[in-house]
């Protein structure tokens, strides 16, 4: 949308929502978070996991917010990947206590 289209918006989103992510990895001992943004019409489903002695960033998929009936429908085609994601997630959430 309009309000969180600028890319300095953005670049400040991301640089608060992995701040954070990285603290609550880091406090609960667990090695990965999984996050989903908003920008400029599209939606990003990723994960913030610990690898060796680094995080990685990864990007299971990008998805654009429908806005009309065949957009829509590509958005259905499209949620096979997106099942990844959240089987994952499902996953994850099952070992939280």
């Amino acid at each position: 949308g309009n309000i969180s289209s600028s890319m300095a918006k953005y670049d400040s989103d991301i640089k608060k929502i992995y701040e954070n992510a990285l603290k609550t990895i880091k406090q609960s001992g667990r090695n990965k978070i999984f996050t989903v943004l908003y920008f400029n019409n599209l939606i990003y489903y990723e994960v913030l996991l610990k690898f060796k002695n680094q995080y990685v960033r990864y990007n299971y998929t990008i998805s654009r917010c429908p806005l009309n009936l065949p957009e829509l429908q590509k958005f259905v085609e499209d949620t096979k990947v997106m099942f990844a994601w959240v089987r994952d997630l499902a996953t994850f959430a099952k070992t939280i206590n």
